[in-house]
């Protein structure tokens, strides 16, 4: 189990191309883990959401840690963003409106 001072984080950054996430200790700014994939944005948005579920859980596995370890996570995603609502309200690059 992480000590609490380590704020753990995850960290996903959705493109059009490709998707990144990485496990950070804000202590030190240190990535503890980190992985790619690409976004395959044609194959349709559950299949998107599908991929960030999968690199999420093999970065935190690499990282030697549980998901109850981390104190938040963070996604930046193209496009205009309602962030109150929690939507993306239009993302071309990846085909998605009010998703």
């Amino acid at each position: 189990m992480a000590k609490d001072k380590d704020r753990l984080y995850l960290g996903i950054d959705l493109g059009g191309t490709n998707i990144q996430a990485a496990v950070v200790r804000t202590s030190d700014c240190a990535v503890i883990a980190r992985d790619g994939a690409k976004t395959r944005a044609k194959d349709g948005s559950d299949a998107v959401i599908e991929r960030i579920e999968k690199l999420c859980k093999k970065v935190i596995d690499d990282a030697k840690l549980k998901p109850e370890d981390l104190r938040g996570l963070g996604i930046g995603a193209p496009g205009a963003i309602d962030i109150e609502q929690g939507v993306v309200l239009r993302a071309p690059n990846l085909g998605w409106d009010h998703f």
